[in-house]
């Protein structure tokens, strides 16, 4: 059996057009394949191959600006964090407000 020819990050940037930082961070979070040894990082052909064919995007079926958007609104839910519940203010007691005969911000004079 022979191994298969590992490719380092800066290697195989080119042949996906990404940067080799991109690859390394990719890898990190395991978002793309990949094989470790040790604290190294190396692609293999088949994982460029498979890189790519996963990447794929195939075309939508054309449609306004206005209903493309109003789909992306309906399929994806608000974060349950933005919905506050609403409660109701338990204590009602009004603020005090200042006595501006013993104030010394009110005084006519600086001095007292």
């Amino acid at each position: 059996m022979t191994p298969p020819k590992l490719h380092t990050a800066h290697e195989t940037a080119p042949l996906i057009r990404k940067s080799a930082s991109w690859l390394y961070r990719q890898a990190r979070v395991r978002a793309i394949p990949h094989t470790r040894i040790g604290s190294n990082v190396f692609w293999t052909d088949e994982q460029i191959e498979r890189i790519i064919r996963e990447g794929v995007v195939e075309p939508r079926a054309a449609q306004s600006k206005r209903a493309i958007k109003k789909q992306s609104a309906l399929a994806s839910p608000q974060p349950t964090f933005l919905a506050r519940p609403k409660v109701a203010p338990t204590n009602r007691t009004p603020v005090p407000k200042a006595d501006r005969s013993v104030s010394r911000l009110y005084r006519a004079t600086g001095a007292p």
